[in-house]
Parts: structure tokens; C-alpha cells; sequence
């Protein structure tokens, strides 16, 4: 009942079909929680201050809701990089999202929850890019669900490693206090990247 009250329209179809799929919900993570508890968590638990919007947090707790279960619910049709420089970080989450779902959810709990940051299965930690938003939401989309912006940039950050700092507003890389950008040609580019089959 949390989880459907705190989605929206799109939210409660992904969740029907999710419903269908029983043996899918019931899947657990890296520490042992089923995808239903980790969706559970992620309706219920507060949002990171960053996330929130002015005058509350329903309607981004509701996008970030409907595209998470989307992603869970049909991850090779839904997650997209569009025309963000994001390719391999969105294979990742590809995978991810159906390989295993209720890991793949844990982590978005724990990059959307109020400390921002999460550690996965084989102990790295992937931090919320805070850039990502403002007091009106998620800037810098590229007509990016919530859940890509917010789990693209936290693997790309991680990737990244020590040398380089991704910026997730500006979709670029600060080098020496440069921003670079890598050229991407929009889908076309994506298409060759991810394979939806």
C-alpha cells in the first residue's frame, strides 16, 4: 500500500506487472532485503535534502517511485541515457536493474536516502551527484528519468576514480579545472552503446 500510494499513474502500472511476478519481489540484495522491502524503503524513507523540492517532496518522490519500478519492471525498454555522455554507466544499470533488481534498488535507497551514499557488494561506495539538482527538482536531464540522473552520475563519479570529477549538471568531466565535455551523438550514439535485446 506504501509503495502504490507514493507512485503515480505510470508507478502503479510497473507495479501491476511487478505483481504478476511474484518470484521477482521476493528476490533479495547483497544484504539479504527482497526487492519488495528495498521498494518499501525507498517509498517510505526520507529523501536527501538536495532531492527534496520547494513545498515537499511528493512529486519527486512519485517520479523517482514510477521510474524505479519501471526500471525494475522492464529495464532493456525503459533506462535510457538519451543524450547524456552516460553510455557505459547505463549498461551498467541496465544489467543491474534486471540481472538483480533488488540490489539494483537497494543502492538507489541509499543514493536518494538523506545521506546520499551507498556501499555496494564489493564495498565501494557511490555518492549522490548533489549538482544533479536544485530547488526545482532534477536540472540537467536530457529527458532522463529521476532514477537514471541519479544512478548514471553516481556510477560515472565512481568510475571515474581519483582523477577526475564528473559533473552531473554540466554532463562533463572537470579536468584541472577545465570542463570537458565528450561528444555523443544523441540516440544514434546511444543505440550503438546499448543493446536492447
Amino acid at each position: 500500500i506504501d509503495i502504490a500510494r507514493a507512485s503515480g499513474d505510470n508507478g502503479d502500472a510497473s507495479l501491476a506487472d511487478l505483481t504478476e511476478r511474484s518470484q521477482l519481489l521476493v528476490q533479495t540484495d547483497a544484504r539479504g532485503n527482497s526487492l519488495l522491502d528495498n521498494l518499501h524503503s525507498l517509498a517510505t524513507q526520507p529523501l536527501h535534502g538536495k532531492i527534496l523540492r520547494d513545498g515537499g517532496d511528493e512529486v519527486t518522490r512519485s517520479e523517482l517511485m514510477d521510474s524505479t519500478l519501471a526500471d525494475v519492471a522492464d529495464p532493456t525498454a525503459q533506462v535510457t541515457q538519451n543524450g547524456a555522455n552516460t553510455c557505459a554507466s547505463t549498461s551498467v544499470q541496465i544489467a543491474l536493474a534486471r540481472d538483480d533488481p533488488a540490489e539494483y534498488v537497494r543502492l538507489l535507497v541509499g543514493l536518494s536516502g538523506e545521506d546520499g551514499s551507498v556501499r555496494m557488494r564489493g564495498g565501494g561506495r557511490l555518492v549522490l551527484q548533489q549538482e544533479s539538482f536544485d530547488d526545482d527538482g532534477v536540472v540537467g536531464r536530457q529527458r532522463r528519468s529521476p532514477s537514471e540522473v541519479i544512478f548514471q552520475g553516481a556510477a560515472v563519479e565512481f568510475a571515474n576514480g581519483s582523477n577526475l570529477d564528473y559533473n552531473a549538471r554540466e554532463d562533463g568531466h572537470d579536468v584541472g579545472g577545465w570542463l570537458e565535455k565528450t561528444p555523443v551523438g544523441g540516440m544514434d550514439r546511444a543505440r550503438e552503446c546499448i543493446s536492447h535485446e
